[in-house]
C-alpha cells in the first residue's frame, strides 16, 4: 500500500494533538496514578508521544531552513535561530516564571536553582527540569549542520543511521555517569532526525510503501531491542506509528477538531502537565471527611483539566507577544 508523505504536512496539528494526547496519558504513570500493572506499561508508552513531536519537528526545522541561505551566517540565519528560539522561550517563560514564582516563595526553592532551571542547562546537569524544552532548544542550535547532511544530500540515510545507533549505543539506560542525564534526552534526538530525512519528501509529496516501510522497521527494532535491551529503540518505528495515525484521523474526521486543539497548545499542555502535576503531588485531597487521594484519580483529573485551561490562555498571551515582536522586527 502506497502512502502519500505530504499528508503527515497536512494533517500536521492533529498529529500534534495525539501526541499531547499520549503524553497526558503517559504522566499519569509518572504522577502515581494507581492502575494494574499491564496497564501501567501500555500507558508508559505513550512517551512515544514525545517522538511524534520530534519528528514534526525536523519536518518543520528542515521546511524553513530550506527557504534561507544557511551559509549566509548574516542576518538569515540569526533570524531563524531567533524566531526558532522564540515560538518554544515565549510559552517557556510565561508558564515557568509563575511555575518557579511559587517554587521560590512555597517550596523553599532557591533563586540559584530556580535560575537554573529556567536556563534548560539544569537537565544537562543534574536531570531536573523540562527535558523536552531543553532538548528541543538544542536541535535547533545544530539544525543547520543536520539539514547539511540529512535534507537533500547523496549520504543522507548512511549519515541518519550512524548518527541514530551512534545515540542508541552510547545513550543506554545503564550508562551511569555524568553523561546519563543528557543521554536521557538525546537518545530521543533520532526521530527529530528521521523528521528532518524525510523532509524534502514530504514537501514534493513523494509515495512510499507503507508495508515495505512496516516491514523493515519492525525487523530493525526487534534486532535493535534484542541487542541492546537497555537502548531506547521505540524511534525505529515513529514513522510507521505516524502513517498509522494519519490513516485513522482521515477516517475519524469527528475527533479532528478536539486533535487540532490540542495540537495547538501541545507545548502548553506538555509544560503545565509538568509543572501543576508536581504543584499537586502528594497533597492530601480531603472533602467533608471523605479522603479523595486514594488512587491520585481525583488529583490528576484536576492536573488535566487545569492544565488544559491554563495551556489554552497561555498559548493565546504567547500568540499575541510573537505577533507584536514580528511586527517590529522579527
Amino acid at each position: 500500500m502506497l502512502f502519500n508523505l505530504s499528508k503527515i504536512s497536512l494533517l500536521r496539528s492533529q498529529l500534534m494533538g495525539v501526541g499531547t494526547l499520549l503524553i497526558i496519558i503517559c504522566h499519569a504513570y509518572g504522577n502515581n496514578v494507581k492502575m494494574p500493572g499491564v496497564l501501567s506499561k501500555i500507558v508508559n508508552n505513550g512517551q512515544i508521544g514525545v517522538d511524534i513531536f520530534l519528528l514534526l519537528s525536523g519536518i518543520g526545522v528542515a521546511y524553513s531552513l530550506s527557504n534561507i541561505n544557511i551559509f549566509d551566517s548574516g542576518k538569515s540565519l540569526k533570524e531563524w535561530y531567533i524566531k526558532r528560539v522564540l515560538r518554544i522561550y515565549k510559552p517557556f517563560t510565561i508558564l515557568s516564571v509563575c511555575y518557579y514564582i511559587y517554587k521560590f516563595f512555597f517550596e523553599d526553592m532557591s533563586l540559584q536553582e530556580s535560575l537554573l532551571h529556567f536556563s534548560n542547562l539544569s537537565w544537562w546537569i543534574n536531570g531536573r527540569g523540562a527535558w523536552y524544552v531543553s532538548l528541543i532548544i538544542l536541535l535547533y542550535l545544530l539544525s543547520p549542520l543536520l539539514y547539511m547532511m540529512l535534507y537533500n544530500t547523496r549520504f543522507k540515510w548512511l549519515y541518519l543511521a550512524i548518527i541514530s545507533f551512534a545515540l542508541m549505543i552510547l545513550c543506554q539506560d545503564d550508562n551511569y555517569t555524568w553523561f546519563w542525564y543528557g543521554s536521557n534526552a538525546l537518545k530521543r534526538s533520532p526521530s527529530f532526525l528521521i523528521g528532518m530525512a524525510i523532509a524534502k519528501y514530504v514537501q514534493e509529496g513523494k509515495e512510499i510503501n507503507f508495508g515495505l516501510l512496516t516491514f523493515v522497521s519492525m525487523i530493525v527494532f526487534g534486532l535493535s531491542s534484542f541487542l541492546f535491551p537497555n537502548s531506547f529503540c521505540k524511534w525505529i518505528v515513529v514513522l510507521p506509528f505516524v502513517i498509522v495515525l494519519v490513516y485513522l484521523i482521515e477516517n475519524l474526521s469527528n475527533i479532528q477538531f478536539s486533535l487540532n486543539f490540542l495540537g495547538m497548545i501541545s507545548l502548553e499542555s506538555y509544560l503545565t502537565n509538568i509543572y501543576i502535576g508536581d504543584i499537586l503531588n502528594h497533597k492530601k485531597w480531603i472533602i467533608c471527611g471523605w479522603d479523595l487521594s486514594y488512587g491520585h484519580y481525583l488529583e490528576y483529573s484536576v492536573v488535566i483539566i487545569l492544565g488544559l485551561i491554563i495551556a489554552y490562555y497561555a498559548n493565546i498571551v504567547s500568540k499575541k507577544i510573537l505577533i507584536q515582536i514580528g511586527n517590529t522586527k522579527y
